[in-house]
């Protein structure tokens, strides 16, 4: 996938999740588990860099999460870079607490699609695994769509107004993504929105301060 924030090189192939191995090879995707430790060593006390929007209203925590696509690639990403390694390792520890029921994750209709197009079947496979074990899943509707519609028309890209459309509907307070466009866009028309859009660093740092 080449949805990853400004500056990234796009993604060289599939790698360990951050904190488990050295990087191995692409192919190498045993090392993907959600039960694998992972530790807030490189994400707990720092403060993002990357240019995400820092003055989003401060809401409650949520425990209802969407996650886009870009972020569910994130642990398959090239691990040398920092930021990558720690958008990786907030990814795992997402899916980690999910797992252990500490909050719902919600799957929906466009992951799927987005997936379609993955350019590593792989990989793709990788992230299907992680999307079969969330606990709830949307299907398109026409209120889906006409939202989609007037989120496009607001200047997010099809798929990105999708995601938010999905994320809307089941009453998720948040979105996650790597993506730097999209969060700076979604800072701009917060007030349009009825859910938050933040880098997973950002929300693991709040839920796990």
């Amino acid at each position: 996938m080449n949805r990853h924030g400004d500056g990234d090189p796009a993604a060289g192939g599939a790698l360990p999740a951050p904190g488990l191995a050295k990087p191995k090879p692409a192919g190498h995707l045993s090392q993907y588990r959600w039960d694998a430790p992972v530790t807030l060593s490189h994400i707990s006390g720092q403060s993002p860099q990357f240019g995400f929007p820092q003055n989003q209203t401060v809401r409650p925590m949520s425990d209802r999460v969407y996650l886009d696509v870009c972020c569910l690639n994130r642990p398959f990403d090239d691990q040398s870079q920092p930021r990558i390694r720690m958008e990786s390792e907030a990814v795992v520890l997402i899916l980690q607490a999910a797992d252990a029921g500490e909050l719902e994750l919600v799957s929906s209709d466009a992951i799927d699609l987005e997936l379609l197009r993955h350019p590593s079947a792989e990989i793709r496979e990788g992230i299907l695994a992680s999307v079969r074990r969330m606990s709830r899943r949307l299907t398109g509707s026409p209120a889906v769509t006409e939202r989609a519609r007037r989120l496009h028309g607001l200047g997010f890209g099809p798929m990105d107004a999708l995601h938010l459309a999905f994320a809307e509907k089941a009453g998720a307070d948040v979105l996650l993504t790597t993506d730097d466009g999209l969060l700076r866009l979604a800072g701009r028309l917060e007030s349009m929105l009825k859910i938050r859009v933040l880098n997973p660093v950002r929300w693991v740092q709040e839920r796990y301060p």
